[in-house]
């Protein structure tokens, strides 16, 4: 067990490092040196398998919203079971790549004639 005296430490040194300032004099890093804030890109979860009824090998591809999503190759004309994960948007499917030859539209219910025909996927 930890005795009282190295509780007290422990929660001494937490409020000495909480409170420490800059040194005086010390300038604030200039506006262009500061590290770049990265925008969280907002992705749609497209699960996808080989065969139908879900059956085979399967994946989830992460698809940037509003934006073209070429299936990796190995997934390239190969998919026959598609399900929109995030039905709060809507997909079209193409069957070339960079939204070539719309194949279609209600990605969310999964019907249509697809069969291993998918190249790009597009979600907004």
């Amino acid at each position: 067990m930890f005795n009282l005296k190295s509780i007290i430490t422990l929660l001494a040194l937490g409020v000495f490092s909480a409170s420490a300032a800059p040194a005086p004099g010390a300038s604030p890093m200039a506006e262009a040196e500061q590290p770049a804030l990265v925008d969280r890109q907002i992705s749609v979860r497209v699960f996808a398998c080989e065969h139908i009824r879900s059956q085979g090998a399967c994946t989830t591809f992460n698809a940037p919203l509003g934006q073209c999503y070429n299936v990796p190759a190995a997934w390239n004309d190969r998919i026959s079971t598609i399900i929109n994960q995030d039905r709060q948007f809507r997909c079209v499917w193409f069957d070339g790549r960079s939204y070539a030859n719309q194949v279609d539209d209600h990605l969310g219910d999964g019907d249509g004639y697809f069969n291993d025909r998918i190249s790009s996927i597009r979600c907004g």
